[in-house]
């Protein structure tokens, strides 16, 4: 083995990865099932190769996937536990699998964009296509799926409501909640356009029982279980309860034909799925966030999601897609001379340039950052940039102005005293010992950040 690949398997994100690894051979599963729709398969794949440091998120939703603690992930103790024969993936074997699940996802994501495209016959051909080589549950209930709703844009529903039967209880077996209920909704609205109502209020009414559990949390998915409710309850006679449920879709669509409102309820959501370590959904939602604020030129808040969307790209190492959306969000703050947004877009940015070796920009936009955070009220946005401007000047050699400015940024987090705010910083000052080398003080403020994070479980 190369002097230098021992010395990338020695940091303490290339131990995490290879852990992960490790587990998920000793689960059979592939990096895609591991993804399992809310992280990508080659975000998963850079995590394992010690490329990319999983956010405590990030972690802790691979953790529950994994069936093993959280800890077996950080410590080394655990290393012999959850070590197996893995020359699974030195076969090729592996690699052949995730290439023929790729192509798979490929062309059903190509037969998603044909259905808004209003070509549902093209869709259907490429679906049933794939239902024939596809052999992972979660492609053949996806594949269902999307049938469906080829067959309902076609007005078949019976033929609808045969794919929908066939992709529920597959979701259901592979614990995927989301798309067993959408399928649920779907149902409803075949039987519905069969005329079979009792069996369409059937369906809604467990789709609205999976919002009230807080299962289905997208606001256009509830207003429309409840308008299908309402419509169910009007031709079945019942006109009182059919009003109450009405009334109820109309309150909410206040909120769902207004843009700032819905903007608001998007974001709020994308932030609840990110603190789950749920990337693939949080983006998606940041994602309509964005369009329904640049709907009503609410741009001071389009601003702040395009950072925040940036960052997490960032994050998940999208450098591209990270930097679109923070170049957007600085260009806007500066016009709009918001100085915690301008903190926020150049603190990110510093990053960006560290990650690739672009220093002296990364001081650049460090320095901007603690001069807009200067006239924000807050200690935290001057915290965050004090961490950029010491990663900056650390990049740059000089080391002892870097670790001033990391132990300046500490201080201030933690007189703040925001646990989740503080445990970032402290992930963030683990990758920063982990680039100089010094792994036993990287290993420790990632530990440092998982009990922040999560103090009872300490």
């Amino acid at each position: 083995m190369a002097e230098q690949d021992v010395v990338v398997r020695s940091t303490p994100t290339a131990r995490i990865g290879q852990r992960i690894r490790r587990a998920r051979l000793n689960r059979n599963l592939t990096q895609g099932e591991l993804a399992k729709g809310e992280f990508s398969v080659s975000y998963v794949s850079a995590v394992e190769r010690g490329q990319i440091r999983p956010s405590l998120g990030a972690l802790e939703r691979l953790a529950l996937r994994l069936h093993v603690q959280l800890s077996e992930l950080l410590t080394e103790e655990h290393d012999v536990e959850i070590d197996a024969a893995s020359t699974l993936a030195d076969s090729g074997h592996e690699a052949g699998f995730d290439q023929a699940r790729e192509e798979i996802s490929a062309r059903l994501r190509e037969a998603q964009i044909l259905s808004r495209q209003g070509r549902a016959d093209e869709a259907i051909t490429i679906l049933r296509d794939v239902l024939t080589r596809a052999t992972a549950p979660r492609d053949l209930a996806a594949a269902h799926y999307y049938l469906a709703q080829g067959f309902m844009a076609r007005e078949e529903p019976d033929l609808a409501r045969h794919e929908l039967e066939e992709a529920m209880p597959i979701a259901e077996r592979i614990g995927d909640r989301e798309l067993l209920e959408r399928s649920r909704n779907d149902l409803g609205n075949a039987y519905f356009q069969m005329g079979k109502y009792l069996l369409a209020l059937e369906c809604h009414r467990a789709c609205y029982e999976a919002i009230q559990r807080g299962i289905m949390r997208d606001p256009m998915y509830r207003l429309n279980v409840l308008s299908s409710l309402g419509s169910e309850y009007w031709y079945l006679g019942e006109y009182d309860k059919a009003v109450e449920i009405l009334r109820e879709a109309a309150e909410l669509s206040n909120d769902v034909l207004d843009p700032a409102r819905l903007g608001n309820i998007y974001w709020m959501l994308s932030v609840s799925y990110n603190s789950q370590g749920d990337a693939a959904r949080a983006k998606r939602f940041a994602l309509h966030s964005i369009q329904s604020y640049e709907e009503v030129g609410n741009k001071r808040q389009a601003a702040y999601v395009h950072n925040r969307l940036g960052h997490a790209y960032l994050n998940s190492g999208q450098l591209e897609d990270a930097e679109a959306h923070l170049r957007v969000a600085h260009d806007m703050v500066r016009k709009l001379d918001d100085p915690r947004g301008i903190a926020e877009a150049a603190r990110n940015l510093s990053e960006l340039h560290v990650r690739r070796q672009e220093y002296p920009e990364a001081q650049k936009v460090a320095q901007e950052a603690l001069t807009a955070a200067e006239r924000v009220r807050d200690v935290r946005p001057r915290a965050d940039a004090l961490l950029a401007m010491g990663e900056a000047l650390d990049a740059q050699g000089k080391k002892k102005d870097g670790e001033a400015k990391i132990n300046e940024a500490l201080k201030q987090f933690e007189a703040a005293g925001a646990p989740q705010h503080l445990a970032a910083a402290y992930e963030r000052v683990s990758g920063f010992y982990e680039r100089r080398g010094d792994t036993a003080r990287a290993l420790e403020f990632m530990k440092k950040a998982w009990t922040t994070a999560n103090p009872a479980r300490a």
